[in-house]
């Protein structure tokens, strides 16, 4: 059955984790799947991507590379999964620009929501899970990886404040779509809480 599972949160809540062992538990399952991440996923998109990360750059060109670079995505690889009838784990989507390019930087929320619904052809994620923790909490979590931050983890903890709301916000909005999970958890327990909300 074709669908399009979403995995939002601020740096260091364990994204790239939980997506992990979703892959698995589709693979045990024998599920047709598709596992791709924001920005990214195409060859266009992964340069776009390195841009992202590490080019200074004002809001509004952030936001249309973000766009531009879904659309490509969407186009290439989300669309044609669908209609195969595959289930696609996206790391990051359309949510990530409100809370980060919104509610972080400031532009217009509704104009973001414009530009998802022309890159993405007006689709939704049918279920997103926002791995939810402090901002306090996940600055620890990235300090302890001890990688060289991109663009974005180098930023403060006031702008996470406002994309962490910002989530939040949207999980108020559409709860039937969008599961907020405690990330502060063991690691199993995550994937527990997320496997219940799926249908498989």
């Amino acid at each position: 059955m074709a669908m399009l599972i979403t995995i939002e949160g601020i740096e260091g809540v364990g994204k790239s984790t939980q997506v992990k062992l979703l892959e698995n538990y589709f693979l045990e399952k024998k599920i047709p799947f598709v596992s791709t991440r924001e920005p990214g996923g195409t060859k266009i998109c992964e340069k776009i991507r390195n841009i992202l990360l590490h080019d200074e750059m004002h809001p509004l060109t952030e936001i249309l590379l973000y766009e531009a670079a879904r659309a490509e995505h969407f186009t290439n690889i989300i669309e044609p999964a669908l209609h195969s009838q595959k289930v696609v784990l996206c790391d990051r989507f359309m949510d990530a620009s409100v809370a980060y390019q919104g509610y972080g930087r400031g532009i217009d929320v509704k104009l973001i929501e414009n530009l998802n619904s022309i890159a993405t052809k007006n689709t939704k994620p049918n279920l997103t899970f926002i791995l939810d923790m402090d901002v306090e909490n996940a600055f620890k979590r990235l300090e302890q990886r001890g990688s060289t931050p991109d663009r974005f983890e180098k930023l403060n903890k006031d702008f996470y404040e406002k994309v962490r709301k910002g989530y939040l916000d949207i999980a108020s909005k559409e709860p039937d779509r969008v599961k907020i999970i405690n990330s502060l958890q063991e690691i199993q327990k995550v994937h527990n809480d997320i496997i219940m909300h799926l249908k498989y």
